[in-house]
């Protein structure tokens, strides 16, 4: 028992403790060796100056109180302590409490997995020593061959959630993968523009239509945006395209027939799924020109530059004006009629460069 001023026998009284030879007076509990809130069954002393207790050091053992729990693989104590002693103790991560000390925790060699990575979601079942039997994968993956794989049968043209693993500029390859350099065995079918609400949207490298007209008659579809501020909060590419298709012909909306009848001959299963871009994926584009030609070289598509062309958006501004990409002005873009073919300060016309959502 540490006290610095006890008496035990049939009296209590104070004794001060000597220090070379001098008397050194203090009121202080915790420097006299009450540290305990409490002690079992009551064995013990209190400070005289304040609430806290000494305890005897045999009671302490005799009520179970004999850990220290300051080992390798100890978080602390549990409960209450006496004589800075526990009943039991909590051990850390990969240690595990056997009754009288915190063990490392002996995990058979089916615990292997961490189930850490944007592919996973979580471990399966419990864990030992911080890893897994199984995995639990995100949408878009399968548990197989010991990790979380893609799934096969990846559908282009939809949100399918897997725009986590990519970023704006990236290479989207015909199997739904992102990468940033061209690599054996995938094909490329576009350059990521834009990136919303979880939601990918790839261009084409290169126009697939050029010196082609929005529309030949003056209509509006729904929403309209009046000013550039406005039209870049347009992300509705493939509604906005929906809705011209489903009004008229080819001969009456060129530009947008000509997307959903696009399909790259490295995955022609897209036909139908390519769109005019919105007006925020094109200002996105324009925020991301450097990166984004930069992809495109690697393509060998044809970079955009200068006046050298200028892209439709399924953006309205009224029922005779589209919006479009323009290298030269507020985010990235301009509004023409949309009956304009060329104009003479595009020298490349106006053209249409396809997206698809994935």
């Amino acid at each position: 028992m540490k006290l610095k001023s006890l008496l035990f026998g049939t009296s209590l009284s104070l004794i001060p403790t000597l220090t070379n030879a001098q008397c050194v007076a203090t009121t202080d509990c915790a420097t006299l060796g009450y540290t305990e809130t409490s002690c079992p069954d009551g064995k013990g002393i209190r400070c005289p100056f304040g609430t806290t207790y000494a305890c005897c050091s045999d009671n302490c053992i005799k009520s179970g109180f004999k850990y220290t729990c300051t080992d390798e693989g100890y978080a602390g104590g549990v409960g209450q302590s006496c004589n800075n002693q526990y009943t039991s103790c909590q051990c850390k991560s990969g240690y595990k409490w056997n009754g009288s000390s915190c063990k490392k925790e002996s995990c058979s060699s089916s615990y292997k997995y961490t189930c850490s990575g944007i592919e996973y979601s979580k471990g399966s079942g419990t864990a030992c020593g911080g890893k897994y039997i199984s995995c639990i994968c995100t949408s878009g993956y399968e548990w197989k061959n010991g990790k979380c794989e893609e799934q096969p049968g990846i559908t282009l043209g939809v949100c399918t959630g897997r725009v986590k693993n990519c970023k704006i500029a990236d290479i989207l390859n015909s199997d739904g993968s992102c990468t940033t350099n061209k690599e054996n065995g995938k094909t490329p079918i576009g350059i990521v523009i834009s990136i919303k609400d979880n939601c990918g949207y790839a261009m084409t490298a290169s126009p697939i239509a050029k010196g082609i007209a929005w529309s030949t008659e003056d209509f509006l579809h729904g929403n309209y945006f009046a000013t550039w501020q406005a039209a870049i909060t347009d992300f509705n590419g493939c509604v906005n395209t929906q809705k011209m298709i489903q009004r008229a012909n080819a001969n009456v909306y060129p530009a947008a027939w000509a997307t959903v009848n696009y399909a790259p001959s490295a995955a022609p299963a897209t036909k139908g799924k390519w769109c005019l871009p919105a007006a925020g994926m094109l200002n996105s584009l324009y925020n991301n020109l450097d990166n984004i030609n930069d992809t495109i070289l690697k393509l060998d598509g044809k970079q955009l530059e200068n006046n050298k062309e200028t892209i439709w958006s399924s953006t309205e501004f009224n029922d005779s004006v589209a919006w479009t990409f323009h290298m030269y002005k507020d985010g990235g873009l301009e509004y023409y009629s949309k009956d304009l073919t060329t104009y003479y300060t595009i020298s490349g016309g106006v053209v249409v460069r396809p997206i698809i959502a994935f």
